[in-house]
């Protein structure tokens, strides 16, 4: 019994000696700070197509790898999202908005849009936006 005692002490006195404080803590989490949303998302109406454009300050553009678009259905369950496209931002830099066409005349088209990071950490999402495709 009394070795028994003394082997737990001893094993108690290891483990305590190996967490000292000069190897650190260990992390219980990471700091991530999302990415915001874009900002001054809307859409543009075409015939049989839509637009859409927004706006991505610079400092958050350094940090974004790519933008997720999103369709938005409504179901009995809620909102559903469907990602529908995915924008390198050296696209996005070339015109600032995307169209998507071939769509059906008169049809209203809800979307989303975010941004991610260079490990695909998706930020904030957009609140959704709706456009009525025009017929010729």
């Amino acid at each position: 019994m009394i070795r028994q005692i003394t082997f737990c002490v001893l094993i108690t006195a290891l483990v305590i000696s190996g967490c000292s404080e000069e190897h650190g803590t260990s992390p219980t989490s990471f700091d991530y700070e999302e990415l915001p949303a874009p900002e001054n998302f809307e859409i543009t109406a075409g015939t049989y197509s839509l637009t859409l454009s927004w706006d991505y300050s610079p400092g958050n553009l350094a940090l974004t790898e790519e933008f997720f678009v999103y369709l938005v259905n409504y179901t009995q369950y809620g909102e559903m999202l469907y990602p529908i496209d995915t924008i390198s931002v050296s696209d996005y830099l070339v015109s600032e908005e995307v169209t998507y066409t071939e769509l059906a005349a008169n049809m209203e088209f809800c979307f989303r849009v975010s941004a991610a990071d260079s490990n695909d950490m998706e930020g904030w999402r957009t609140g959704i936006e709706c456009g009525i495709t025009l017929a010729p």
